[in-house]
């Protein structure tokens, strides 16, 4: 290994092979909506939210968009998510379903679900996962599961 080499003054080796590939960091499954109800402006503020949490948490990402049906369903390279997130193609009409994506997200289960939407559909299911909505602005009302991230905060 290279801490063996230092240590006894021989050359490091210039690749080392990884036994395992075992990670202790957080899921994070983020739902984006990108129905017809979210602007370009709310769309571009939601990708800057996306990328910080890729960058800022160290956490794998998995990036759900979605309107009625889900478009996209990827995990997010942490090193490089803002070009990531451009090269995205993201729908310019459409409804809004929560269901396919929450039910896409839970299998398997993340450690928490960040959605981030103008909250303007029905509520899914509770999926038994922590849940953060992070919304535009402050709801009238709480949502029926889950903790609210106002964005114009």
């Amino acid at each position: 290994t290279d801490a063996d080499a230092r240590a006894n003054a021989r050359p490091t080796p210039g690749l080392e092979a990884q036994s395992t590939r075992h990670s202790d960091a957080p899921k994070i499954t983020v739902l984006c909506d990108a129905s017809a109800s979210v602007s370009p402006v709310l769309r571009k503020r939601f990708g800057g939210e996306i990328a910080s949490i890729t960058e800022r948490t160290g956490a794998e990402v998995r990036l759900i968009i979605f309107d009625t049906v889900i478009h996209t369903d990827t995990v997010l390279p942490t090193y490089d998510a803002p070009r990531t997130l451009r090269d995205l193609t993201l729908p310019d009409a459409g409804g809004t379903s929560f269901a396919p994506a929450f039910e896409a997200a839970i299998a398997p289960p993340p450690t928490i679900i960040v959605v981030l939407t103008d909250h303007e559909a029905p509520p899914p299911q509770n999926p038994k996962v922590t849940v953060i909505w992070a919304v535009p602005e402050t709801p009238s009302g709480p949502p029926p599961f889950g903790q609210v991230l106002a964005l114009d905060r």
